[in-house]
């Protein structure tokens, strides 16, 4: 089960509200005390996470959640995740998992001993969930907080998170893209700088303080688009295999979902020409 973007928190009865968990998604399956992990497309990654393999409860499950890494200060390290996902060699998986054990926060509870719970309401498979998985330091519940959205957003800016999550409370769990759950982003502002444009696809080059920051490739409309080429060739300085490079001196306000490990705007979007 997937939910929407929408722009802005918002409070409602008929909600709860959960925290984004920086990291990638994650179904548990325990049956007959053994579990094997997969990704949000089918794919097995049971190997990836040997740490995870002992589950805190004695019941057949089917679980859903994200799977993450918190640094030493507490913070979710966005990157540290990924980075396991992709070790393909078992001693290096089994070396990682030992120096920086990752964490599952479970938010869902598909299945129970073999009883399919996906028609039930959102608000009954959590009080199934919470009856059936123990906390441990490798598994936890998702905190929520019914009906205040805006308070729990605020929070979220505060300690500049990924973003909230709205769910209806009487939901069923459905596969695919749900209005029942709706996702809100937490965006940073900044003012860059274009320094190219990509060859192959549509990308600008943003530029912060004259060093590469990102591409931006969405909220474009054709108009600027259109204003853009119509002048970068007067100011074109070089190009390469990937990009054609201009002169930097136009700039745009863009908004973003936080950095990536080496510093990069994650996902920028464009707003307007300053």
């Amino acid at each position: 089960m997937l939910p929407v973007s929408v722009e802005e928190p918002f409070d409602d009865p008929d909600y709860l509200f959960e925290p984004q968990i920086a990291g990638h998604r994650l179904l548990l399956r325990r049956q007959n005390s053994a579990v094997k992990l997969f990704t949000r497309f089918g794919n097995e990654c049971t190997r990836q996470y040997p740490e995870l393999l002992a589950m805190p409860t004695d019941d057949d499950l089917v679980l859903d959640g994200q799977v993450c890494r918190f640094g030493e200060n507490g913070y979710i390290e966005d990157e540290a995740v990924m980075e396991r996902f992709r070790m393909t060699q078992g001693m290096k998986i089994r070396e990682a998992a030992a120096a920086a054990l990752v964490h599952v926060v479970v938010f869902d509870i598909l299945q129970r001993n073999g009883e399919d719970l996906r028609a039930l309401p959102l608000l009954e498979r959590k009080q199934i969930l919470s009856r059936c998985l123990d906390d441990n330091p490798r598994y936890s519940h998702v905190l929520y907080l019914p009906d205040e959205g805006k308070r729990l957003f605020a929070a979220i800016r505060e300690r500049e998170m990924k973003g909230m999550i709205a769910k209806r409370k009487d939901s069923p769990y459905t596969a695919g893209y749900s209005e029942d759950w709706k996702k809100i982003h937490r965006y940073s502002y900044a003012v860059v700088e274009l320094g190219g444009y990509r060859k192959d696809q549509f990308g600008w080059l943003a530029l912060s303080q004259g060093s590469p920051a990102g591409v931006i490739e969405k909220a474009v409309a054709g108009a600027d688009k259109g204003m853009f080429y119509a002048t970068s060739a007067a100011v074109k300085t070089g190009e390469d295999r990937n990009f054609v490079y201009v002169k930097p001196g136009l700039q745009v306000k863009i908004r973003y979902r936080g950095r990536t490990a080496d510093g990069l705007l994650r996902a920028p979007e464009f707003i307007e020409f300053v």
